[in-house]
Parts: C-alpha cells; structure tokens; sequence
C-alpha cells in the first residue's frame, strides 16, 4: 500500500518547519517526490538495494554513536529520533527511483541474504508508509508543544486517513468521526501533559530517597537552557547548626567548576590535597587558625562516604557526635535521605 502523492513530501517539509531544518527538509522533500513522480529511473540490481540498505544503517549507528557522544543523555535521545528519517533516506529513495515498487525483505536481513533459494512472490513490502510515520516521530521528538506541531499532525494524519478511507462510508459521517477523534486526542494530550508533570514530580522525589547520588566534583549538570518548572526535591540534605553569636551561614561549598558546555558545567583541573591531622578528629584545611565562628553541619551519606559541604572561609574541620546532642536530637529526622548518618564542626 504505497502513500498518496505528495503526502511524504509534505511530511517532510512539516519535519523542516518544527526542527528548523528548513533546507535539509525542502531538499528532502524535492528529492523524494521529484524521483517519485519523474519519468527517469535508477537501474538497480539486487546487491545495489542491499548496498543503500547497509548505508542506511551505517547512517543510523553513527548518528546514534555521534549524538550519545556529543550530547547529554537526554539531549542526544531526541536528536536521534528527530534526524532519524534522514538516515533512512537512501532505502526510501531506492524503491521510489529503483526499478520495482517493493523492496524484498531480504534486503533488510543480512543472514536472510545468503539463502540461495528464491523468496517468495509476496515477500515485498512498501516502506513508504512505515516511513512516513519515522518522519512523524521525528517531528514529535521536537516537543515544541505548539498548537501549529497538533494541527500539522492532524492535517498529515487525515490525509493519509482519507486517502485509505472505505469507501462505503458517506462522506460526512467519515468526517465527523475524524473530528470526534482529533477533539478527543487533542483533550487526552492536555491530560497526557497533567500527569506526567505530577507523575515525575512523585516519581523523582521517591527515586532520589533511594537513590541518592553523591557530589560530583568532575561536572553537574544544569537546566541553563530548558524551558518549564524545575522539579526540585524538599528533601533535607543537610542540618547546619551555628554558635548564635553571628547570623547564622546561608551558602556551603561542595564542589567548584570553572568550564561550561551546554548543558553542564564540568572542572579542567583538579587538585586535591590532603588535609593536616592535628588530632585523631581534627583536620587543618588553611594555615590561618584565628576561628572567630564556629558551625556544626549533620547529614547523611551512602555507604559513610561522599563529598562534604563546608563553608568557604573554614580553617578546621572536627568531626563530632551531633546526633547524639540534645540539639540534634530534638530535630525531626523525617526528610532526611537514606544512608550512613555523619556530623562534624566547620570553624
């Protein structure tokens, strides 16, 4: 079952619009249809549609290598999909432009190839379907929540719909119950929307009682950039406790980054000394010892171990027993992340 005239074009160029790849897009667009619709024709053998296939896929493997390499995890995800039906474009030109409507499916296995007796006569497919929705999905994997991406999608969808509609059907009866089905999809994805905002904002907040990661001291990542709420945690990472003689310290250091790669900030050099025993529970972090104020910080860390936050102008660090002090005691514990309880005094 072959697309209607000009639908994948069209798909194409609503792909060009939403990604910003106006050029790439229209080439595509004109390529494909141009070949389609044009009287010349590409004389191509058997190995000729195995070898478009085979670069097909070397496209598709190293713009998945190249994205995950270059790319937060996040980030690299959806510019895979999205430049995904650029990759599959030399197999969808060779049955648009090679001699035969269908391509076999042994062109798509390699181990199916080596067989030396004939395929079937129904072992053909048309992939111009199955293309046309790897190019929806790119264009969804954009996100750009517009209501333009919705009314696109729904003019692409109806086209294809229409043009594969029974024909018993009257045709206002057919058209009333694609706009029963667009009013109902298009409610459903505000719905969609509402609960995945409340869905991860519950989801993250359980996942990271659990699964705490520690400081990173080689780079941390930013939403520098993002569009929307930031779901941030009201867990308690850290009680800071001061001498109530100055106003109580409002900022602590973990780490320190100095270059920044869209989207996180990552440290060139790192030097880590170790610092001075002056008793079995004292450490000296500057050479300056005049202490004017004193703080005491509790937390927990996995496993007893992890990055420690400090102010900045601390000189001693002196590990002590808070949980066991009145102070700390009488302190509700709910809200605090799961592991090994540690506390120290930052002078």
């Amino acid at each position: 079952m072959r697309t209607p005239p000009f639908l994948v074009g069209a798909a194409l160029l609503f792909w060009g619009w939403q990604t910003g790849q106006y050029a790439v897009g229209l080439l595509a667009a004109l390529f494909l249809e141009g070949g389609r619709h044009g009287r010349w024709r590409w004389d191509l053998n058997e190995k000729d549609y195995y070898r478009l296939w085979d670069l097909s896929t070397v496209l598709y493997l190293f713009s998945a290598v190249y994205f995950y390499t270059s790319e937060a995890i996040t980030v690299s995800a959806y510019l895979f999909f999205i430049w995904l039906p650029i990759t599959l474009l030399p197999i969808m030109t060779a049955q648009w432009m090679g001699p035969r409507e269908k391509i076999r499916y042994r062109t798509f296995a390699w181990l199916i190839r080596r067989r030396k007796e004939p395929d079937p006569p129904d072992w053909e497919i048309d992939i111009s379907y199955p293309f046309f929705a790897l190019v929806l999905v790119g264009v969804s994997a954009t996100n750009t929540k517009q209501i333009w991406f919705f009314v696109g999608l729904v003019v692409l969808v109806g086209w294809a719909l229409w043009a594969n509609r029974p024909r018993r059907l009257p045709v206002w009866l057919w058209v009333g119950f694609l706009a029963v089905v667009v009013a109902a999809a298009y409610e459903m994805q505000l719905g969609l929307q509402a609960l995945q905002n409340f869905a991860e904002g519950r989801f993250s907040t359980w996942i990271f009682s659990w699964l705490r990661r520690e400081v990173d001291t080689s780079a941390s990542q930013t939403a520098i950039g993002s569009v929307g709420r930031l779901k941030l945690s009201g867990r308690i990472l850290w009680r800071l406790h001061g001498d109530g003689r100055v106003p109580e310290i409002s900022l602590l250091r973990q780490a320190s980054f100095n270059r920044y790669k869209q989207p996180s900030w990552h440290a060139g050099k790192r030097d880590f000394t170790a610092a001075s025993p002056e008793t079995n529970d004292v450490w000296l972090l500057t050479p300056q010892t005049n202490a004017i104020r004193w703080s005491e910080i509790g937390g927990y860390l996995k496993g007893g171990k992890g990055v420690l936050p400090r102010r900045k102008s601390a000189r001693r660090m002196r590990t002590s027993s808070l949980f066991s002090s009145p102070t700390w005691r009488s302190m509700p514990s709910r809200g605090m992340p799961c592991g090994r309880p540690i506390s120290y005094s930052n002078r």
